[in-house]
C-alpha cells in the first residue's frame, strides 16, 4: 500500500504529516532532542489490518486490494495499512490469481499484491487479523495463541444472510470471485469502524 506517494511503514504505528512534505513520514524516522516542530500539523496513530486465506492468492489479496480502495475513497488511507498474507507459503512471491484479479477489475479494484505466508510478527504487530475461514482463524490462533483477541472471521463484520467463511473461489467458476468480492464489500465497513474504535485488541 502506498500513502502519499511513498510506500507505507508496515512496522510503523504513527506517522507524522508535515505541510512542507509530499507525504507521511514515520515518526519513528525523525529525531528532535526539543520535540516536533510547529509545523507537523498533526499525528496519526496508523492502525493495521491483515487478512489471512490460505493460499494468499485469492480470497485475502481480494480483501487487501477492496479495503484499500474503500480506504482511499474515503480519504482514510493515512490512518489504516492494510496487507495480507496466507497460511501456506506455497505461492509466495506470486501475484493473486488471474481470476481474482480480473473479478476485481470490473468493479474498480486492482490487487497488486505478492504472496506471502503469515508470521508471528504479523500476530503481534497488526492492530486486527481478518481470517476468511476456520481454517485459516485456526492456523492463526496456533501461531501466536497470545494474540487471539484480535483475531476474527471476516463473517464477524456481516449482517444478514451470509455464510460463516467466505468460500474459496479456487476450484469454481467465475461466480465464486464475485462471492468473495461480494462478501468483502459488505463487510470492511464494519472492518474500518473496528480499527477506528481501538481496534479487535490492545495488545498490538
Amino acid at each position: 500500500m502506498k500513502i502519499g506517494g511513498e510506500p507505507a511503514i508496515a512496522d510503523s504505528t504513527c506517522i507524522v504529516v508535515c505541510e512542507l512534505c509530499p507525504w507521511p513520514i514515520s515518526a519513528a524516522q525523525i529525531q528532535y532532542p526539543l520535540g516536533l516542530p510547529s509545523r507537523f500539523q498533526k499525528v496519526i496513530k496508523l492502525k493495521k489490518v491483515l487478512f489471512v486465506c490460505m493460499g494468499n492468492i485469492c480470497r485475502s489479496p481480494a480483501g487487501e486490494g477492496v479495503l484499500q480502495s474503500i480506504l482511499a475513497r474515503e480519504n482514510l488511507q493515512d490512518e489504516i495499512f492494510v496487507d495480507s498474507a496466507g497460511t501456506i507459503g506455497y505461492h509466495a512471491g506470486k501475484p493473486a490469481d488471474a481470476r481474482m484479479r480480473q473479478a476485481a477489475e470490473r468493479r474498480g479494484y486492482n490487487l497488486t499484491s505478492r504472496a506471502r505466508q503469515v508470521n508471528r510478527d504479523d500476530c503481534e504487530t497488526f492492530h486486527l487479523i481478518v481470517a476468511m475461514d476456520r481454517d485459516n482463524l485456526r492456523y492463526c490462533h496456533q501461531l501466536a495463541p497470545d494474540h487471539k483477541g484480535k483475531m476474527k472471521l471476516l463473517s464477524e463484520f456481516l449482517v444478514g444472510d451470509w455464510p460463516e467463511e467466505v468460500p474459496d473461489p479456487y476450484y469454481g467458476g467465475d461466480a465464486g470471485f464475485e462471492k468473495v468480492l461480494d462478501m468483502i464489500e459488505a463487510a470492511c465497513p464494519r472492518i474500518i469502524l473496528e480499527l477506528q474504535n481501538g481496534g479487535a485488541s490492545g495488545d498490538a
